[in-house]
């Protein structure tokens, strides 16, 4: 039989690879969606390229793979209907910023073709560095700054600041991302105290930053995430994390008067994260919905209708509307129609698939954030999706991987024992 044998040598290729990938990830964590957008998407086609060069075979195996196809086939599709509506360079523009935010799938099944995973050690450790490095300067920004973010993401702050520190929602939403996986993997995996204590801290931290950005949306899929966390600790170990998750739920439905008192009682209002406690203290107490509540419900409702009058199509390239944005899943159909929603669809459910099978345990959390995020709110910038993508799948590949591999998908440089 056949098994899966790492090879630990650190050699010039694997070397290179890392600095290339770090490097380049480094410049894309600085992006702002203004002025260095194009420097993030060179640096996105050239990582992607060189690939080719380090490693042709892993780099063919990774195109191959059905993912990749149905990204093709959508940045086809947007390539087209780009150019006939708005000519040659808005087109190539437009399909440059899908690749930027959807290219990192790409990254990790390089790496997984490769079958380095001490090289992929070393990368998403310096990652993870690079994160903690953008997040320390936004904490240092919200601190001069409160609510600053807001300002920013919104365009009504100095353009300066989004220059120096990129898209504040996106790193927010990228650092939520990787904190859950932190401490999934710290409840569910055995490492060494030193790490453990490593993966504690840096999750901490960036809950911190998270809670100062001020994105409810992002806040509020954080805290339940955290909550699924322990209940699937308690599954693990007990079988008895569902029957966990439905008492709690009873007790919420039971006791919501008391909660909802409780989030009035203690909201601080004087920021936007506090102004949503209140508003969802009154709902839990009395059921009435505030503006943003209601207004989310009716974006769902105009994404969906907007997919209803161009359903094949979309509206984006059609009659050049856009959707409302709160609700990424229904929007991706309404600006796309189904001959566009449904390659791009396909792509986030093949790839997720494609990693769980190269795992011992299928994590439920490691697709279930962006999942709620994607309901709530849009993922925005390129930061979140490298993180959903790239980060978050590596950490868990790192802390669960595979015992032996298969023919049918034989991603790894297998030996003889």
């Amino acid at each position: 039989m056949k098994v899966l044998r790492y090879n630990k040598k650190l050699e010039p290729k694997q070397f290179i690879v890392t600095i290339v990938t770090i490097i380049a990830v480094a410049i894309m964590l600085g992006d702002n969606q203004y002025s260095n957008s194009y420097i993030c998407l060179f640096t996105a086609i050239a990582l992607f390229l060189s690939f080719f060069l380090i490693d042709s075979r892993s780099a063919y195996a990774m195109v191959s793979s059905k993912e990749f196809l149905f990204l093709a086939l959508f940045l086809l599709y947007a390539f087209i209907m780009g150019f006939s509506k708005y000519g040659l360079q808005t087109s190539l523009g437009g399909v440059g910023n899908y690749f930027l935010y959807y290219f990192g799938f790409t990254v990790f099944l390089f790496f997984l073709h490769k079958n380095t995973p001490r090289t992929l050690n070393w990368v998403i450790a310096i990652i993870l560095g690079l994160y903690l490095f953008q997040a320390a300067r936004l904490m240092v920004l919200y601190l001069e700054h409160p609510g600053i973010a807001r300002l920013i993401i919104s365009g009504k702050a100095d353009r300066t600041l989004s220059a120096r520190f990129g898209n504040p929602y996106g790193i927010a939403q990228g650092i939520s991302f990787i904190s859950i996986a932190l401490l999934d993997i710290s409840l569910t995996v055995r490492k060494r105290p030193f790490i453990m204590l490593l993966m504690i801290i840096m999750m901490v931290f960036f809950t911190v930053v998270v809670v100062m950005t001020q994105s409810a949306i992002t806040l509020l899929v954080l805290v339940i995430c955290y909550f699924l966390c322990f209940v699937s600790r308690l599954s693990t170990r007990k079988k008895s994390g569902v029957m966990v998750l439905f008492f709690l739920l009873i007790l919420l439905v039971l006791f919501r008067g008391t909660i909802g008192s409780a989030f009035i009682h203690y909201a601080d209002t004087s920021s936007v994260v506090g102004i949503r406690m209140l508003e969802l203290g009154d709902f839990l107490v009395s059921g009435t919905r505030s503006n943003d509540i209601t207004a989310r419900f009716g974006l769902f409702g105009q994404s969906f209708q907007s997919f209803l009058e161009h359903p094949i199509l979309g509206n984006r390239y059609t009659v050049g509307n856009m959707s409302g944005n709160h609700a990424e899943i229904i929007d991706i159909f309404s600006d796309f129609g189904l001959l566009g929603g449904v390659p791009l669809l396909l792509v986030f459910v093949l790839y997720f698939k494609h990693v769980l099978k190269n795992m011992k345990r299928r994590p439920l959390l490691l697709w279930l954030p962006a999942l709620f995020t994607s309901f709530l709110n849009p993922i925005v910038g390129v930061q979140a999706y490298l993180a959903m993508l790239f980060v978050v799948p590596s950490l868990y590949f790192l802390a669960i991987p595979p015992d032996t591999v298969t023919a049918e998908n034989d991603l790894h440089i297998l030996e003889e024992p």
